[in-house]
């Protein structure tokens, strides 16, 4: 691809951001990973990802108001449960055809033609990302659905994790992919300890680093601001873990008094 058709599919993906088209955004984005020799840089990676999320958000938002009219309709047992029901069915395939586009577009294209342990990382923690979206559509009833797509998602955010490991902990890719798992560890696997370990142990490190540094270039910027959210994240994370461990701690202690009874 010539560098002024490229200039051309990257400057209208940025027009139609502006304008809430994220449709749009997607076709110019694909056509740029499709035809594009080189990596996708930073920017067309956040714009691609951002539009498909943008997508699933709004028809996740129309889904979720179907799901509930449907609901009050099959209890008054109305004729409108059969349309309302239909109108959900399409409006989850719509939901699905999204992450499938996502999903294509990073095994067909970006994970083979990424050049950097840095880029391969973030594709697949966006891979983790987009099967962490469809845990949350799946009926609640397939618990072994469910299941099978959390140990999807896990290998997607350890394999991130294992291409970052020669990484600094200054990189903004890492420290996404950090904040990305651990909230998938907590909110998803319900797993505080995890969460706040990982979280912890990151942000200590690059903390620590970020200090003796005086520039402020947009990936440090973008850093701190990472930071910032794990930092928030690891303080909740920790009154939780704390609160756990206390409220076992006073259940063995009530086993044990009821024993010496």
């Amino acid at each position: 691809m010539n560098d002024a058709l490229h200039l051309k599919m990257l400057t209208l993906s940025r027009l139609y951001v502006k304008c809430n088209q994220p449709d749009e955004v997607i076709k110019y984005i694909q056509d740029i990973a499709k035809l594009k020799r080189d990596d996708l840089t930073i920017e067309e990676v956040n714009i691609l990802f951002g539009a498909i999320h943008e997508l699933v958000k709004k028809t996740k938002k129309q889904w979720e108001i179907i799901c509930a009219i449907e609901s009050k309709e099959t209890k008054k047992n109305t004729k409108f449960k059969k349309i309302a029901r239909m109108a959900r069915d399409s409006v989850y395939k719509e939901m699905e055809d999204y992450i499938i586009i996502g999903n294509g577009l990073i095994d067909r294209y970006l994970i083979k033609n990424a050049h950097t342990f840095e880029l391969e990382a973030l594709f697949n923690m966006h891979r983790g990302d987009l099967e962490r979206i469809t845990i949350t559509i799946t009926p609640t009833k397939n618990d072994k659905e469910i299941l099978d797509l959390k140990n999807k998602a896990d290998k997607f955010y350890q394999r991130a994790l294992e291409l970052c490991k020669e990484v600094d902990n200054l990189s903004s890719i890492k420290a996404g992919i950090v904040l990305h798992y651990s909230i998938f560890l907590y909110e998803e696997n319900k797993d505080v300890s995890a969460a706040y370990k990982i979280a912890k142990e990151f942000y200590d490190n690059s903390n620590d680093f970020l200090k003796r540094i005086k520039s402020k270039t947009s990936t440090f910027l973008e850093l701190q601001r990472i930071l910032g959210i794990l930092k928030q994240n690891i303080d909740v994370w920790e009154k939780k873990k704390n609160s756990i461990s206390a409220n076992e701690n006073n259940n063995i202690e009530n086993i044990e008094n009821k024993e010496n009874n």
